[in-house]
């Protein structure tokens, strides 16, 4: 994975992007996949992440019908393979809540040191919140 692939992923998940941990039957903790969903309004910027993710996907970038508010709304889906080039990600945005029983996304202190054009470029693109961006973080996040 490329430097530039990294920062893309940071500022993706600091947007609303994805990272799931799969699990085995025997609830052995496995490795990461990437989930991504853009609106049709992103179509471009959706087709140029899946052009530089190919090498992490088996699928290409498909679109579905969502949904909501009593319309239906084109979106653009990716998701990568499961491996574990991902759960660096997982490990540096999620813990897990014992009370709830699941994983919750924070934002870890090292995301000061980290921040750069590229990171913040793609938390906008990625947030579905882009209105609401200036007013502060999402309601999503634990700050760490």
């Amino acid at each position: 994975m490329t430097k530039f692939q990294r920062k893309i992923i940071i500022g993706q998940i600091l947007g609303v992007k994805r990272l799931r941990l799969l699990t085995h039957i025997e609830k052995i903790k496995t490795n990461c996949r990437m989930s991504f969903s853009f609106g049709s309004n992103y179509q471009e910027y959706a087709f140029w992440i899946y052009s530089l993710f190919t090498p992490f996907c088996n699928n290409s970038i498909y679109p579905v019908l969502v949904k909501a508010n009593e319309k239906y709304y084109k979106n653009y889906r990716l998701k990568t393979r499961t491996i574990k080039d991902f759960n660096e990600f997982h490990n540096l945005f999620y813990e897990y809540n014992p009370e709830k029983g699941k994983y919750r996304k924070i934002i870890p202190e090292l995301i000061h040191s980290e921040m750069c054009e590229v990171i913040l470029a793609h938390f906008i693109m990625g947030s579905r919140q882009r209105r609401k961006l200036w007013k502060g973080w999402s309601s999503t996040y634990l700050h760490k």
